[in-house]
C-alpha cells in the first residue's frame, strides 16, 4: 500500500488541529461571549472533548473563574491538556 491511502496518526490531534477548530471555533467564541458576565466562582463544562470551548472560556473569563472540564469516562484524553493546561482549569 502506498502512504497516501493509509491513515496514520492521532485522530484526536488531527481533528483538533484541522476539522474541530474549523467547525467549532465560532460556536466556542459565542459561548464564551455569552458567559463573559461571570466574574468569579466555578464553571462546569461537560463533554469538553478537544477543549475548543475550554480554551475560549479560559481566554474570555475573569481570572477569578475556575473552569472544571469533564469528559465522558473512557473517552479520548483531553487534547487541550496534552498541549498545555489552560489557566484556572481543572481536569476531572
Amino acid at each position: 500500500m502506498s502512504a497516501d491511502n493509509v491513515f496514520a496518526g492521532s485522530i484526536p490531534a488531527l481533528y483538533d488541529q484541522y476539522l474541530g477548530s474549523l467547525l467549532f471555533q465560532p460556536y466556542a467564541r459565542d459561548i464564551a461571549d455569552r458567559l463573559s458576565y461571570l466574574t468569579e466562582g466555578r464553571l462546569l463544562e461537560t463533554a469538553a472533548g478537544t477543549g475548543i470551548v475550554t480554551r475560549a472560556l479560559g481566554a474570555a473569563l475573569s481570572n477569578q473563574v475556575q473552569i472544571v472540564a469533564l469528559n465522558q469516562p473512557g473517552a479520548e484524553p483531553f487534547t487541550v491538556f496534552q498541549k498545555e493546561k489552560p489557566r484556572r482549569c481543572a481536569k476531572t
